[in-house]
């Protein structure tokens, strides 16, 4: 497990697609094809216990599927990291993150699935590792961890994730990519990879 870890923090980090779900699904098979044969089977074993998602790249988007569900609303926050500014201070000019800036700590966390009390991607990384690479913990929490770094290591690696409070993550950005009226998260999500590629996978093989 702790070589899965290792290929999605660093594997990953040279990356700059936008993702949305075809992009996690190339997170998914990038990092499965370097997992070791020991990993794969360890992360077989866990998805074994949720019979939605035969494969990793499956189970790389289920932390967007569950936004419909409003048990998981509190953590929407997670897949992002809001950069703040102190009043007064041009929001342009800050260059890291801060998680005392940057990152709410929140004391309402459910007692049934784990989850990290500050809430943004930043940090959900860091304790989903801790949750995953735990042989304590039950496999139940061990896969909703599994399936939660999967899907945070992409996001953490769109730029518009980690961006600018002030415009929504470029949310508020409106923009025209190839005379399609959009705006910029949009175009990092989705636009960008659906241009180049109507095959995630060959993508991800390439």
């Amino acid at each position: 497990m702790k070589r899965l870890i290792l290929v999605l923090d660093l594997l990953l980090a040279s990356t700059a697609f936008g993702w949305a779900a075809e992009g996690h699904r190339i997170v998914g098979e990038i990092a499965w094809q370097e997992l070791t044969p020991g990993a794969r089977e360890k992360v077989t074993a866990f998805l074994a216990e949720d019979p939605r998602y035969k494969n990793f790249d499956d189970a790389c988007n289920w932390a967007d599927q569950i936004k419909s569900d409003r048990s998981w609303d509190w953590a929407r926050p997670l897949h992002y990291t809001d950069i703040e500014g102190q009043p007064g201070e041009p929001v342009e000019d800050m260059k890291a993150y801060d998680q005392q800036r940057d990152c709410n700590e929140r004391t309402d966390c459910p007692e049934s699935v784990p989850s990290p009390t500050h809430r943004c991607v930043v940090e959900a990384i860091r304790y989903y590792e801790g949750v995953l690479a735990d042989a304590d913990t039950t496999d139940k929490d061990r896969l909703i961890a599994l399936k939660f770094l999967a899907h945070f290591v992409g996001d953490l690696h769109q730029p518009l994730h980690a961006g600018y409070a002030h415009d929504e993550g470029g949310n508020d950005r409106r923009v025209s990519f190839f005379n399609q009226k959009t705006n910029l998260h949009v175009v990092w999500d989705s636009l960008i990879i659906r241009r180049k590629t109507s095959d995630w996978k060959q993508y991800a093989t390439e």
